[in-house]
């Protein structure tokens, strides 16, 4: 009798603990938690989200991958200062509940889609932030790597940039799109075109088909008188990248220092139908002038 009095009185206790309707399912138990993940499919929607609910106690829920899936969410329909603000919740709640290795890396994946953002608008500084916030979270992150680097190479800051870039290859040696990203970086921001043949010959090894790579050499062997050269690059080039209109601009400079005409013109026209209204009026001219008879290079001399 006794024992039968004790648990009715356990039971009690139970029921008094945690409401009479009988002990908590586990979707109870995580009720903000569901509530948290159905922020971004309603954000998704188009409805606002109230970015208040993140603030409150989730229990034992997934926190930081619902954050990560709103984050993300907002960076897809182009509203950075929310992503920002659920990113920066994310990383304070990181130092109580230790994102584990698949949360980290998509957390790192959020903030380099939000450098992205920023680099699309031109604007560098923070883009640098959001990489090494990705990086925080995932020190070998190689998008974040490869996107600091070359942040920073195009602010000037070479030596940077270059470790940057460098340290990748360490970490990836047969990877194909670090040695191009080297290459693109030694050509446009460190002025060093050998260097840049180098690298973007290793990453055409790795990978016939890397279009950083294909157009290094392409300009690089034009910029050293070496016409043929330039125009085979050139040319797979438009293959991998046939919607690429500097590809054919570039194939159709190569054409014509190599006194090739005919083949100089298609590519101009092609360069001109697939440029973009303010490119195609930039370089009309230009274009004009290079396909006059007047102003046309004898092959010989290349």
């Amino acid at each position: 009798m006794r024992l039968y009095v004790l648990l009715v009185v356990a039971w009690v206790a139970l029921l008094a603990a945690f409401g009479w309707g009988g002990l908590p399912a586990a979707a109870d138990r995580n009720a903000n938690c569901v509530d948290l993940e159905g922020l971004a499919a309603q954000y998704a929607n188009g409805h606002s989200v109230p970015i208040g609910m993140l603030r409150v106690p989730l229990g034992r829920c997934d926190r930081n991958l619902a954050l990560i899936g709103l984050a993300e969410t907002a960076v897809r329909v182009g509203n950075i200062s929310d992503s920002l603000l659920v990113m920066d919740l994310l990383q304070s709640g990181s130092e109580q509940l230790s994102p584990n290795k698949s949360e980290k890396l998509q957390a790192a994946q959020v903030r380099s889609q939000l450098a992205e953002s920023y680099l699309r608008s031109k604007q560098d500084q923070p883009a640098l932030a959001e990489w090494a916030e990705a990086l925080e979270f995932e020190p070998d992150y190689l998008p974040a790597l490869l996107g600091k680097g070359e942040t920073l190479g195009r602010v000037g800051r070479i030596q940077e940039g270059a470790q940057t870039l460098l340290d990748a290859a360490n970490l990836y040696p047969s990877d194909g799109s670090v040695w191009a990203a080297l290459a693109s970086f030694y050509l446009d921001d460190a002025a060093e075109p050998l260097v840049a043949a180098r690298y973007a010959k290793v990453s055409i090894i790795l990978d016939a088909r890397n279009v950083q790579a294909l157009r290094v050499l392409t300009i690089f062997s034009q910029s050293f008188s070496r016409c043929g050269d330039a125009v085979q690059y050139g040319e797979r080039w438009v293959q991998v990248a046939p919607d690429d209109y500097w590809a054919w601009l570039e194939l159709a400079n190569a054409s014509w220092s190599c006194g090739e005409h005919a083949s100089a013109s298609l590519a101009y026209n092609r360069f001109l139908e697939l440029a973009p209204v303010d490119v195609r009026e930039q370089y009309r001219e230009y274009v004009r002038a290079r396909l006059s008879p007047d102003h046309q290079p004898n092959a010989e001399t290349h």
